[in-house]
């Protein structure tokens, strides 16, 4: 939406990310929760089963533990996009130090994707994908991924 907004399209994602990019991190980390909880129940259960049976849980142990894993590295791939967000001023500079009259260090245009650090007052640490770095004010972009506090005001 904050692209949409600054009039930026979205970036191309590879084909080996899309299967990642497809779920939400909460969907990614109930899935490899249920697929851990599974797991760990066949391993430790397979002794209370028929002996005929043990083979074929031990399959599926296996494959959940696999589901969990594959969904686990999903979740670390996608883990920096939590602090990601959308600049979405049109003068948007970013700071020497948290204060509007402290020296500007660079501009930032519009749709550009910044990393965000801490936060001071109205100010929030921002690092770009550049590598440059500078305090920028939180009305000046938008969070992809809302913090946990705001969307509980929802």
């Amino acid at each position: 939406m904050a692209r949409e907004k600054a009039g930026v399209a979205a970036p191309h994602t590879a084909a080996w990310q899309r299967p990642a990019k497809s779920l939400t991190l909460n969907a990614i980390a109930g899935l490899a929760s249920i697929c851990l909880l599974l797991f760990g129940l066949l391993v430790f259960g397979t002794r209370m089963l028929p002996r005929g049976v043990r083979g074929i849980a031990r399959s599926f142990a296996i494959g959940f533990g696999i589901i969990a894993a594959v969904s686990a590295g999903a979740l670390a791939a996608r883990w920096p996009e939590i602090h990601r967000a959308v600049v979405e001023a049109p003068n948007a500079t970013a700071r020497i130090a948290p204060a509007d009259a402290a020296e500007s260090v660079f501009a930032l245009k519009p749709g550009e994707i910044v990393s965000v650090g801490r936060e001071h007052g109205g100010f929030a640490l921002i690092h770009t994908e550049d590598s440059r770095s500078g305090w920028l004010r939180k009305s000046d972009f938008q969070q992809i991924i809302p913090p946990a506090a705001s969307l509980s005001s929802m």
